[in-house]
């Protein structure tokens, strides 16, 4: 997996992009260094990119007829040669349109990885292509090699009740502080502090910490190797930093289902 995913998002819708780059802020594992609203001035513009991307998440609306993937190439020149493509789609209706080409790491349905985005970045390569439940029939056509990963980002979200996974998304996916918290549910401030601590508890927090859970287990061994995860480990006999617990839980709370396709 790579160490870090540093993500060009192209899509033209200005609500889809802020809620994509919120989402790859908050995972560990990915950073926004670019946008573009589309093909051209992604091409036009990278080159002038301060930090350069190595990874692009493409809005398959704006490649609609777009065949020649070879214009990409000028892109590797001062990157990473090719760079990998994960392509977001609204529907499947355009899938039949688009071939795998270099540096395609896979494909998802925006329904269908929801809060699962950063994941799906973190885990997607050329040799391991990451895809969603709606996208497999499409891929079984195909004669392929990849190793295909399934993500699925509408699973129940470790029995957390509606009102919770409520509360659980305002908290940490917009890292929001328990006044602004009580006063968006319409709850007391003191009964914040009690439900978020609850959903700690019910995402398996203080198992983790304790080591009752193997994190390889429940996350995946290439997330529990990560650096910021180690070390956060290390510290827990100490101590609980609030931005340390509200981060890994960002990361369970958005973990998708994951199997390998046959």
């Amino acid at each position: 997996m790579k160490k870090e995913a540093r993500v060009l998002i192209v899509e033209d819708d200005p609500f889809a992009e802020s809620w994509m780059a919120l989402l790859l802020a908050r995972d560990w594992r990915t950073r926004v260094v670019a946008e573009a609203s589309g093909l051209e001035e992604m091409l036009s513009s990278l080159n002038a990119i301060e930090e350069k991307p190595n990874f692009v998440v493409l809005n398959l609306d704006l490649v609609a007829g777009f065949r020649d993937w070879s214009k990409l190439a000028p892109l590797a020149a001062p990157l990473v040669a090719p760079l990998p493509v994960l392509l977001i789609a609204r529907s499947t209706q355009m899938l039949e349109q688009i071939e795998p080409f270099p540096g395609f790491s896979g494909c998802v349905i925006k329904s269908e990885i929801r809060h699962a985005l950063s994941w799906a970045v973190a885990l997607a390569e050329p040799e391991q292509w990451v895809i969603t439940p709606g996208i497999e029939k499409y891929l079984r056509r195909s004669n392929r090699s990849t190793r295909v990963l399934v993500l699925d980002g509408r699973k129940s979200i470790h029995h957390l009740t509606e009102h919770e996974a409520e509360v659980a998304r305002m908290a940490l996916i917009f890292s929001m502080e328990r006044r602004e918290l009580s006063d968006e549910i319409k709850i007391s401030e003191d009964w914040s502090y009690g439900l978020v601590s609850s959903i700690y508890q019910k995402l398996g927090l203080a198992e983790i910490f304790s080591g009752e859970v193997d994190p390889a287990e429940y996350l995946g061994k290439a997330f529990a190797e990560n650096l910021r995860f180690q070390d956060i480990l290390r510290q827990a006999s100490r101590s609980h930093k609030k931005n340390d617990l509200e981060t890994l839980a960002f990361h369970i709370l958005c973990m998708p289902e994951i199997r390998e396709l046959d």
